[in-house]
């Protein structure tokens, strides 16, 4: 009797612990699906960290068709997370305005998946694009890629060459013109002319001036439109290539502009010739 009673109490406890494993394991796998889909959820690419969004690469490419030049991206996420993008965030920036790509809807990548945004903008300007202050962006503040960084040096050279041409002709048409006036108004238009017979420098032509004029490799510097001049500078400094083709190193500018601006000026008296 006492065997019978001391088997049945050892079945109950096997299937006591039989039970407690089985809520355990189950448990353990509910735990673990709990947590794969928490690291899947997306997370916004402006919410990834540095290091984060520094795994996650762009590849933008511009072509042409019969309406002007398109954008394309690709993407292609390195990291090990599941990243979103609003693709309505997209937009190119320029100087004075900003245009908006005309997608929409939400671009997810898992880890190491690569997607293709084509058509991001549309019916561009080449003109724009090749300026060095046009850039990609998302969200305004991440500039993603200069536009100018999509075009081969060998575009960008024959481009401003045919528009250094084409204003040269123009140029030569004025010319031809005010030759015809009478010798009263050829001396005003000399005049004029002088100042209008400048070609505005290509950034590609100011950069070898500067070169030229002792400086060497300019490729370290930033290059901005001015009024009748280039800006070429970096970190120590700024120097100025005029569209005659002078050349203001840093710390010489205040003096040039003064001796542009009176050329009849005595340059010794520099105490009370002080110009900013």
């Amino acid at each position: 009797m006492k065997k019978t009673i001391f088997m049945f109490m050892g079945i109950f406890v096997l299937l006591g612990i039989s039970g407690c494993s089985n809520t355990s394991a189950k448990s353990a796998q509910q735990s673990h699906i709990q947590t794969e889909h928490k690291q899947a959820k997306p997370i916004y690419y402006q919410n990834l960290k540095m290091a984060d969004q520094k795994k996650v690469n762009f590849n933008f490419k511009a072509d042409q068709n019969d309406y002007g030049y398109f954008i394309s991206a690709k993407i292609t996420n390195k990291s090990n997370k599941t990243i979103k993008f609003n693709r309505s965030k997209f937009a190119l920036q320029f100087i004075d305005n900003e245009v908006p790509t005309a997608l929409s809807g939400a671009l997810i990548l898992k880890p190491n998946q690569t997607k293709k945004l084509p058509n991001l903008f549309q019916k561009q300007n080449i003109n724009e694009l090749i300026q060095t202050n046009c850039f990609v962006t998302y969200f305004h503040k991440f500039k993603l890629a200069s536009t100018r960084s999509m075009f081969s040096t060998a575009d960008i050279n024959n481009l401003s060459q045919t528009t250094n041409n084409s204003s040269n002709q123009t140029n030569d048409t004025n010319a031809q013109n005010e030759s015809n006036n009478t010798n009263d108004s050829q001396a005003v238009s000399s005049d004029n002319s002088s100042s209008t017979n400048t070609t505005q420098l290509t950034e590609a032509q100011a950069r070898q001036k500067l070169a030229d004029s002792g400086y060497g490799d300019t490729s370290d510097l930033t290059a901005e439109r001015e009024d009748g001049s280039w800006d070429l500078y970096n970190g120590l400094g700024t120097w100025i290539v005029y569209d005659n083709g002078d050349v203001s190193y840093p710390g010489n500018r205040a003096l040039d502009q003064y001796l542009k601006d009176h050329p009849d000026a005595n340059t010794d008296n520099s105490d009370s010739d002080d110009v900013e």
